[in-house]
C-alpha cells in the first residue's frame, strides 16, 4: 500500500494574507470596541483573554472571510454562548475521559472551580461509555490535543437507546446528546487554550485547534442507523453554528471501503479547506500514519503506539444496564394500560433516597394517576399517599424516602371499558 504523507501542521492564522490581517483588524473593531470593554458581556471577556486575533480568524475563516457572515455568526454565537450561561461554568473535572492532561493545573490555569461529578453530563458519560467510547488522549507533535473516538465499536441502537431515556418527557432523544458534545466542546477549547499558553510558547507557533482520530474498526452496516444519523446532524450542526475552526485536522483510520465511497459521494460539497484537514487511512496504512503526527509515546497501543494509560487510553466499559432505577440510571419506558385495568411501577428506596418521575399520556384522555409509598414490612394498607388519585394527561414529582420501602405509581383505566392508554414514563433517582 502506498506511503499516506502527512504535513506535521496545516496552515493556520500566522499564514494570514496582508488583506486577511486587516480584515481581522475590522472584525475586532466592530465587534471589540474599547471604550465598552468594562461592560461587555461573559462571552466577550471569554473571547478577550482567548486572544482576539485568534477569535477573529476562527470566525472570518469560518465563514470563508466574507465579513457580514461572519459578523452574524459571532452575534448569534454569542448569544447561544448566553442563552447556556457557557462562559460562567467550571469544567473540571471533566465528563470526558481526558488522559494525559493535570485538570487540577487546567482549573488552576482558568481559574475555575472544581465540578460536581454529579451533573446530568456526569450521569450521561457514564450510562453511554458501554456503547460510545471516546475522549481525549495527549496532544500530537504540534501541540494540538487529540480527541478519539472509536466509531467502529460504538453500538449505535443502544445509544440512541440511552440518549431517549435521558430526554424529558417530551424533548427529542438529541438533546442529551448535544448538551454532552457541548460540553466535550468546551472542555476542547479551554485544552487547546491550555496548550497554546504552554507548548504554543516552546514551539514557536500558535496552537487554535485540536486533532480528531476516528477509528473506525469494527465498522458495521449496522452502525448507519437512520435515527443516530440524524441526532448526530443536530450535533454537527451546532458545531457548524456556534464553534468555528476548532479542528486542525481529522484522521479517519482503520477504513473499510464503504466509508471511502461515501466520502466520494459527498466530496464535492465539502469546502476545499475541510477537504485538506481530512487524512483516511486502511488498516495496513494507520499506524505508520498517525506515528508521522504523533509521537509513539503518545499513541495508544492498539492504534500501534507505546501508551497504555490505566484504565484503558480510552475508556471502553463493559456493557451494563438495568431496568432498575439504581444512582444515577433513568428508566423510560412506553407504558400500555388496558381497558377496565391498571398498572402499577414500583421502585425501591433506602433511607434518605430520592426517585423522581414525569409521564406524559400519548392519548387524548385523561387518565387516573396516584402514587403510594410502603414502608417495608408494611402492607398496602399502611401505604404512605404521596399524590391523591388525579385524572390528568402529565405529571411530575418525586418522593424522598424516610424509612426503606417501596415507591409505587399507578395508573388506572377501570373507568374506561372500551379503550386502552398509552404513556410515555420517565423516572431517576435523585442523588442525596
Amino acid at each position: 500500500m502506498p506511503k499516506v504523507e502527512v504535513p506535521t501542521v496545516l496552515p493556520e492564522m500566522d499564514e494570514c494574507t496582508p488583506e486577511q490581517v486587516e480584515q481581522k483588524k475590522e472584525f475586532i473593531a466592530k465587534h471589540f470596541p474599547s471604550e465598552t470593554a468594562t461592560t461587555w458581556p461573559p462571552a466577550y471577556r471569554d473571547y478577550a483573554i482567548a486572544d482576539l486575533d485568534s477569535v477573529a480568524y476562527k470566525f472570518l475563516t469560518a465563514r470563508k472571510w466574507v465579513m457580514e457572515d461572519a459578523s452574524l455568526m459571532f452575534t448569534e454565537t454569542v448569544k447561544y454562548r448566553a442563552e447556556r450561561n457557557l462562559d460562567n461554568i467550571n469544567l473540571f473535572p471533566s465528563a470526558i475521559p481526558m488522559r494525559g492532561f493535570d485538570q487540577q493545573a487546567l482549573m488552576k490555569h482558568f481559574n475555575l472551580e472544581p465540578r460536581a461529578e454529579t451533573e446530568e453530563v456526569d450521569k450521561l458519560g457514564r450510562a453511554t461509555r458501554p456503547y460510545y467510547h471516546s475522549g481525549f488522549h495527549y496532544w500530537d507533535k504540534s501541540g494540538h490535543p487529540v480527541l478519539y473516538e472509536l466509531t467502529g465499536r460504538t453500538k449505535v441502537k443502544h445509544l440512541v437507546k440511552v440518549y431517549k431515556s435521558f430526554a424529558r418527557v417530551g424533548e427529542k432523544a438529541s438533546r442529551p446528546c448535544i448538551d454532552y458534545h457541548i460540553h466535550q466542546n468546551e472542555c476542547g477549547g479551554k485544552l487547546v487554550r491550555y496548550m497554546d499558553a504552554t507548548m504554543g510558547k516552546e514551539l514557536g507557533r500558535r496552537i487554535n485547534t485540536a486533532t480528531v482520530v476516528l477509528d473506525f474498526n469494527k465498522l458495521s452496516y449496522g452502525s448507519l442507523f437512520g435515527e443516530a444519523i440524524d441526532i448526530m446532524k443536530e450535533a454537527w450542526e451546532v458545531d457548524k453554528s456556534y464553534y468555528p475552526e476548532g479542528m486542525h485536522r481529522l484522521f479517519a483510520i482503520n477504513c473499510p471501503k464503504m466509508i471511502m465511497f461515501a466520502y466520494n459521494i459527498v466530496k464535492g460539497s465539502l469546502d476545499k479547506r475541510i477537504q485538506s484537514k481530512i487524512v483516511f487511512c486502511n488498516p495496513e496504512q494507520t499506524t505508520e500514519t498517525l506515528l508521522q503526527v504523533i509521537d509513539a509515546k503518545h499513541l495508544p497501543k492498539f492504534l500501534g503506539g507505546e501508551c497504555e494509560c490505566e484504565g484503558g487510553c480510552i475508556p471502553m466499559e463493559s456493557e451494563a444496564g438495568s431496568d432498575e432505577v439504581g444512582d444515577g440510571d433513568v428508566l423510560t419506558e412506553e407504558i400500555t394500560i388496558p381497558a377496565g385495568k391498571d398498572i402499577r411501577k414500583k421502585f425501591a428506596l433506602e433511607v434518605g433516597s430520592e426517585t423522581a418521575w414525569e409521564y406524559e399520556s400519548t392519548t387524548e384522555k385523561d387518565i387516573e394517576f396516584s402514587v403510594l409509598f410502603v414502608p417495608e414490612g408494611a402492607d398496602d394498607s399502611k401505604a404512605i399517599t404521596v399524590v391523591k388519585p388525579i385524572k390528568c394527561k402529565v405529571d411530575s414529582g418525586s418522593y424522598k424516602a424516610e424509612a426503606k420501602g417501596d415507591l409505587t405509581i399507578v395508573w388506572c383505566n377501570k373507568f374506561s371499558w372500551m379503550n386502552s392508554k398509552t404513556l410515555r414514563l420517565r423516572a431517576f433517582k435523585i442523588n442525596s
